[in-house]
């Protein structure tokens, strides 16, 4: 248990009037967020309490969109107001679960991304963002097959389970994203803006970011319309000397062969303990 990142918790918590209370999730990179952290996250939820809001200190590469959301839904049982604090990156499924904020605060260094599902590849031990499988499919092999001056089809093995698989994570990760901002994030908003902030996150045409990995900062986030706020400089003080901490934990952890969440509440830290690495599926 570190005393200085209670202690700065607290802190945190002490900087808003009413009943608000800081939850940190701190991901080591390659770990993804899956489905028994829900429970575990419930059991730390349950010993902190209610609070009229959480402050959620999000950092993670991403995971399981299932889990995600799931981990969203239980937050919201325990709050009447959600904020998702982005010390650094907070992308994919990570992504997914800031459209589950109200608010999402922001800093100079902090990063969102496409809410993009990857894939194992159907004949390499490689995972690939499911997009660019449909991408070469709807595009490429339609203007070979549509062009003239092409005799005779490379001979391209494709296979439809794997093609359906694709458009099924695809289409997943849109409903979610579409239910959170409804019901959270853009709440109120017209359809219109929420099905061209999904679109842009997670939609399989051309209209989506090109990169599984490219850079939301804030202004990019607002430029997409997402509901974000800039953190005050005494908030991204305190949040960014919670993240350096943390991050120096996580190579002290990685060190001694320890693989871990952190979880921490201003009443202690009690991280999530991983057998083994797991890869980055979403």
């Amino acid at each position: 248990m570190k005393a200085d990142s209670i202690a700065l918790l607290k802190k945190l918590q002490k900087l808003e009037k009413g009943n608000s209370k800081a939850f940190s999730l701190i991901y080591p990179p390659g770990i993804s967020i899956e489905q028994s952290d829900v429970d575990d996250v419930y059991d730390r939820l349950k010993s902190m309490g209610s609070a009229d809001r959480i402050d959620l200190i999000l950092y993670s590469y991403g995971g399981d969109a299932d889990a995600a959301y799931k981990m969203i839904i239980v937050l919201r049982e325990f709050c009447k107001e959600l904020r998702i604090i982005v010390p650094s990156e907070a992308k994919s499924a990570a992504t997914l679960m800031a459209l589950g904020a109200d608010i999402i605060l922001m800093g100079p260094l902090s990063e969102l991304g496409p809410i993009d599902p990857v894939v194992s590849h159907p004949m390499l031990p490689v995972m690939v963002p499911a997009r660019a499988v449909l991408r070469f499919i709807e595009d490429y092999v339609t203007v070979l097959s549509e062009s003239r001056t092409v005799e005779k089809l490379p001979f391209v093995p494709v296979d439809p389970v794997h093609m359906g698989y694709c458009r099924l994570a695809i289409d997943s990760a849109k409903e979610y994203a579409d239910i959170l901002l409804t019901r959270y994030n853009l709440k109120g908003k017209p359809r219109t803006r929420i099905e061209s902030v999904v679109n842009k996150l997670v939609g399989g045409g051309t209209e989506a970011y090109a990169s599984h990995s490219f850079v939301i900062d804030f202004t990019e986030a607002q430029k997409l319309g997402l509901n974000v706020e800039k953190m005050s400089d005494e908030v991204h003080d305190i949040v960014w000397q919670l993240y350096r901490t943390y991050r120096t934990d996580l190579k002290k952890l990685q060190a001694q062969k320890k693989i871990q969440v952190i979880v921490e509440t201003e009443k202690g830290r009690d991280n999530i303990i991983k057998v083994e690495p797991r890869r980055l599926y979403f």
